[in-house]
């Protein structure tokens, strides 16, 4: 059984749907990240694998990484 939800990336606020579909002990885990702004996202819960599809990029650079830095004047 799977289950969809939604998701915003914590770093750059790019929208997801999130599938989770039952593990399988068989696969190899993989780490999973933003496809925006290469932030780690989660890829396990519980015994449930976590796909994540991009539905939404941000308009506007925020967070961290996307914040302009201020000139710094030595004088």
């Amino acid at each position: 059984m799977t289950e969809l939800t939604h998701f915003n990336c914590q770093n750059c606020n790019a929208g997801y749907r999130v599938v989770r579909v039952e593990a399988d002990s068989t696969l190899p885990y993989r780490e999973i990240t933003c496809r925006n702004c290469g932030a780690p996202l989660r890829a396990l819960e519980g015994g449930f694998f976590l796909k994540y599809i991009l539905i939404d990029r941000p308009k506007v650079a925020s967070g961290p990484r996307g914040r302009p830095t201020a000139a710094k004047d030595g004088a």
